[in-house]
């Protein structure tokens, strides 16, 4: 279809189509995409965040050896209830083990003193 400078009318109706067919197509890459069961899809179970393994104030038991501090930050979070923020910079592993359960309080002021130790 040519564009006549004399009819704008037809160029603002070439550039609608156009946008129409750039929306088809996208919609039908994205409809075959999911129908190829390309793994874009989250599973209920994977939806669904995990119960923790404890009720909270109960005395839980540490066993951490060469962890991720964010990761034990995260534990320390889940058993305390309290936000714990780690800074992006800080890197590296700790040891934090109980022989016996302790309360919730104990586990946290354990691992507050055990990320203040320098190393």
């Amino acid at each position: 279809m040519a564009r006549s400078p004399s009819f704008p009318w037809v160029s603002s109706m070439t550039s609608s189509i156009s946008q129409t067919l750039r929306h088809v197509v996208a919609a039908s890459a994205l409809t075959a995409l999911l129908a190829s069961g390309a793994g874009l899809w989250i599973s209920q179970a994977q939806a669904q965040p995990l119960a923790p393994a404890f009720k909270p104030g109960e005395p839980v038991t540490l066993n951490f050896a060469n962890a991720e501090i964010e990761a034990v930050a995260r534990a320390m979070a889940a058993i305390t209830g309290r936000t714990v923020v780690v800074d992006p910079r800080v890197k590296g592993t700790i040891n934090l083990t109980t022989d016996t359960p302790v309360s919730p309080a104990v586990a946290y002021n354990q691992f507050l003193a055990t990320i203040r130790l320098p190393g």
